[in-house]
Order: structure tokens, then C-alpha cells, then sequence
């Protein structure tokens, strides 16, 4: 399920070859990725919902022995990483294998944070609860899987992104506090007396809703509620290009950085074409006085799973199944009141399953500008 990036040397008109390291690189994507399961985490409800994603239809539930918090996934598909609300102090790592619970962490401090996996799932980031977690000490059972964020810059922050080397941490405060990003280093972390927060971007007034970065980590993408919606070189700090006409509370972008798909308050939906940097449609998907929230988009760009809260009645909660092609509502589940968060995870990738000394008769097909795809016999 991870995005390969092949360094080539691009060759100009006059047949002189660039540095290498200059082009933007090629993404590799294998064709076998398919979504599998949504996990729903519901407020009321101590447990994880399992949903089939191609039909809607639930598998099962995970009990959880604590009311869930926030939920992630691991880059590779393997965890799920749960928190828990109030004040019990622990979170849970469960196989997406099993769906079973195989560790239970126990930290000084509330778990009600999202849980931010490092960008080779090595680290688990807790930001409210100012620690970190080392994956695999956690899943040994080691009690010295939980370790101190010293520094300040962590503190407070909520949604957050990873740079693909891991040594960036875009974040956002609360709701209301500021309208800046917040650009952390995280080998600054565990210093005492220092302040991680290395840079800010300021993209303009008004809060600051979301953020999603690009897999090539070299393009941040903002949300805001009266500035608009903004795309920053992430290399120069600079907002590129403002578009006034993507709004919502929160956006998510596909896997391969080609979509990205807002939602909000109004009961539409707005697709943006990242390539292009321009809004490709908007369309309704409900007419119930709620918010809408996008889960994710589908490994192959062309369903979009959007959370429908009806703010007047929580029994109706459902998660919608949008064809992006074909602009239309092709499916409607039913989940569990107070729905707050959904999680979808893809089939494990060929990186994880298939020994590179096995493949053979490696296919490599061009299918775009830049996007190529694999196929092979293993």
C-alpha cells in the first residue's frame, strides 16, 4: 500500500540531462490495491464497527474496555491505532488482520488526541497528550513503549500530517485559537527547553478547518472557513494559488494525490483536480441539516466515502457511497449515533506480501503524465 518514488533525470530539447534527484520523480502504484473494510467509531458505542466496502454490509465489531477515542491507520494497513476519551489513560493497537487487540498502551496522560503514525509506522504521535509511542517496544509488551514530548511545540495541536521522510509534522490548533499551520520538526521532540515548531504559514484570515498533504510531501493543502482554499509550496513556505470557490470543514486527498474532495455544512461535496489545481464539480449528496465529513477516497480515485451526521437525529447517521465518475449517490449505510470518525483500509500492498526476489514477468505500463502502473507475476 506505499507510494514508491523513482528519482530519474529529465532531458531537455538540447539533449542535456538535469541533476538527479530534480525531477519530481514517478509514483508506482500496484494495480491489486483494493479497499477492504471501514472501521467506524461511534461516541456511543464502546466498540469498532467493521463494514464491508464494497457493500456496505457489517462484519462484526471490536469491543473496545473503554469509551473510543480518535482512530488511525499504520502507512502499511497492518494497525489500528485507538485512543480512548475521558480520562482513562490508555490506548490500543488491533491487527486489521484479526481485528483483535494484541496491545494495550498505558500512558501518564489522556489518549483523547488523534494518533499520528510516523511515516514508516516506527512511532505513534499523541498531541494532546504531549508523548509518543514506539510501535514496536508497544507490541512486545515493553513498558518503555511510552516515551516524553519535551519540547512545547506539540501541545494542543489537533488535526496533523506527516512529511514522507518523517521529519516534518504539519499541524493545526484548535478551532478558534489562530489561522497558522504549524510546522514541527520532530527530532526536536523529546529536548526539554526547546520549541519544535520550527516555521508557521499564515494563508490568510479566518480559522483554519483541515489540512492534507501531497505524497511527495512537497505540497500542503488548507482549508480555511473565510480565506478560502489554499495550495503551499511546502519547500518555500509560499501559498501558490488561493481558490475561493472549495469550502467545507474538512478535506481529504486520494492516495496517489490526484483528487482531493471537500465537504462541510451545505450538503455538497467539491471535487478538485490537484494536477490541474482547479475545481473539477460540486455536487449535492444530501438534503438532511448535518455535516458532512469525507472518510476517503477509494485507492482507484472513483468512490469517495462521505460521513452524513443529521445534527437534529443522531439515528440517522450514514456513510455514503459517491461514484465520482458518474457524479451520483450509489449507496447509503446505515451506522451507529454519534458517529465520529471512519478509518478504511486497503489490501496490503505488494511491498508486504511479495518478496521483490519472486516477482517476475514485471510489467511496467504508462498510464498519464507521470502515473505509471505495475503489473506482474509473483
Amino acid at each position: 500500500g506505499q507510494q514508491y518514488f523513482v528519482s530519474v533525470r529529465s532531458r531537455n530539447a538540447a539533449g542535456l540531462y538535469s541533476e538527479v534527484g530534480q525531477s519530481d520523480g514517478i509514483i508506482l502504484r500496484p494495480d491489486q490495491l483494493v479497499q477492504d473494510k471501514i472501521y467506524v467509531r461511534s461516541q456511543n458505542h464502546n466498540a469498532l464497527e467493521i463494514f464491508a466496502a464494497n457493500s456496505g454490509v457489517k462484519t462484526g465489531e471490536i469491543p473496545i474496555p473503554a469509551p473510543p477515542g480518535p482512530v488511525s491507520l499504520s502507512p502499511n494497513n497492518s494497525l489500528l491505532c485507538l485512543g480512548t476519551r475521558g480520562s482513562d489513560n490508555r490506548a490500543f493497537l488491533i491487527d486489521t488482520v484479526t481485528d483483535d487487540i494484541i496491545s494495550t498502551i498505558t500512558a501518564n496522560t489522556t489518549t483523547e488526541s488523534f494518533p499520528l503514525f510516523s511515516s514508516d509506522g516506527s512511532l505513534i504521535y499523541f498531541n494532546s497528550g504531549r508523548f509518543l509511542v514506539d510501535t514496536s517496544l508497544a507490541l512486545s509488551g515493553s513498558t518503555n513503549a511510552v516515551r516524553s514530548i519535551s519540547s512545547s511545540g506539540l501541545f494542543k495541536l489537533t488535526k496533523a500530517v506527516i512529511s514522507p521522510d518523517g521529519r516534518l509534522i504539519y499541524a493545526i490548533p484548535p478551532e478558534g485559537i489562530d489561522n497558522r499551520v504549524y510546522i514541527i520538526n520532530t527530532s526536536l521532540l523529546e529536548f526539554a527547553g526547546t520549541d519544535s515548531r520550527v516555521e508557521e504559514i499564515v494563508p490568510g484570515a479566518g480559522v483554519i478547518k483541515d489540512i492534507a498533504l501531497s505524497p511527495d510531501g512537497k505540497t500542503l493543502y488548507i482549508l480555511g472557513t473565510v480565506s478560502g482554499f489554499h495550495i503551499v509550496d511546502t519547500q518555500s513556505g509560499q501559498v501558490i494559488r488561493t481558490m475561493s470557490d472549495v469550502t467545507g470543514t474538512n478535506i481529504v486527498l486520494s492516495q496517489y494525490g490526484n483528487k482531493i474532495v471537500a465537504a462541510g455544512f451545505s450538503g455538497n461535496i467539491t471535487v478538485v483536480d490537484a494536477s490541474a489545481q482547479s475545481v473539477a464539480y460540486s455536487m449535492q449528496v444530501s438534503t438532511l441539516s448535518g455535516v458532512l465529513k469525507v472518510v476517503q477516497i477509494s485507492p482507484d480515485e472513483n468512490t469517495a466515502y462521505v460521513l452524513e451526521n443529521n445534527v437534529y437525529n443522531n439515528n440517522q447517521d450514514r456513510l455514503l457511497f459517491v461514484n465520482l465518475g458518474t457524479r451520483e449517490v450509489f449507496s447509503k449505510m446505515e451506522v451507529s449515533s454519534g458517529t465520529a470518525d471512519m478509518v478504511l483500509k486497503n489490501s496490503v500492498g505488494i511491498e508486504d506480501t511479495i518478496p521483490p526476489s519472486t516477482i517476475t514477468d514485471l510489467t511496467v505500463k504508462a498510464t498519464g503524465s507521470s502515473l505509471l502502473t505495475l503489473s506482474w507475476t509473483a
